[in-house]
């Protein structure tokens, strides 16, 4: 069975749609981006306009990417004090510019994308929205009727938007993870997971031979080749799993649902 991420992503859209015109004001996201790239760019306009679609007031301050280090910090500054809802810091900065540093500039109340170190702690204890990906993945387990309880679960990736939240979010649920990255032997562990969570960024490193029959697989991978954007999974392994998210249309359209939810849930549109 293939993920349909289009339609979750709809389904939520309606309800938050519904939420912001029953508030009858206007939530407002600042989206702040250093540099230009092309797949970027085409992220940004997802954000946006699923985030007019919904009737928030999107925000996005594009800086080049030679700013000075000290400058930019003081207008992240500048803006977690600004009357913003919602602060989202589009990835990945130059390397001028320490990523974590900024992160934690962003106030837990308007971190919608949940990766400063306060936010992230707070969510794992229950006191803050889901980081969207997580969020995401929550959302599909539920939506399909995933038991984690007893399986083994592979996380492909430990980077700070997957990988890593993904990770300690299964551990708060109990359900350890076997972590992995590119150099491991990742097929001896992939062909006995009952559960596959790849964010590796590897297009279609993970292929059938590397998975078992009636393997749950999630991809929250991507890539750019060409043009075209792919999962660390091949498409194939669809055929031997029992429940698999595609690149795109899985996990990537209820993550930006997710993100807008927490925006609504921060500014108090959301219970």
């Amino acid at each position: 069975m293939l993920v349909d991420g289009k339609q979750i992503q709809q389904d939520i859209k309606e309800k938050l749609t519904a939420l912001v015109h029953k508030c009858g004001e206007r939530p407002h996201l600042t989206l702040v981006y250093v540099g230009e790239d092309p797949v970027i760019d085409t992220y940004i306009d997802l954000k946006r306009r699923f985030g007019e679609d919904i009737g928030v007031h999107i925000n996005i301050e594009r800086y080049p990417a030679d700013i000075e280090r000290e400058r930019f910090l003081g207008i992240m500054r500048n803006y977690g004090q600004s009357d913003a809802d919602g602060i989202v810091l589009q990835l990945p900065l130059p390397d001028h510019i320490d990523t974590g540093e900024v992160l934690n500039l962003v106030p837990a109340e308007k971190d919608v994308d949940v990766l400063s170190e306060t936010a992230f702690k707070a969510a794992l204890h229950g006191d803050h929205p889901l980081p969207p990906v997580v969020g995401a993945i929550q959302h599909i387990f539920d939506q399909y009727d995933v038991d984690l309880s007893g399986k083994k679960v592979v996380v492909v990736g430990k980077g700070r938007l997957v990988g890593k939240p993904v990770s300690l979010w299964l551990f708060s649920q109990k359900v350890p993870p076997v972590i992995l990255q590119k150099g491991d032997d990742v097929s001896a562990h992939t062909r006995e997971a009952d559960i596959i969570i790849s964010g590796a960024g590897d297009p279609h490193f993970i292929t059938p031979d590397m998975v078992k029959d009636g393997v749950i697989l999630i991809d929250a991978g991507t890539s750019d080749v060409a043009g075209e954007t792919r999962g660390d999974m091949h498409p194939d392994v669809a055929q031997k799993a029992e429940l698999f998210s595609p690149v795109p249309g899985g996990v990537g359209p209820v993550t930006v649902a997710k993100l807008f939810e927490n925006l609504l849930i921060l500014s108090g549109y959301h219970s």
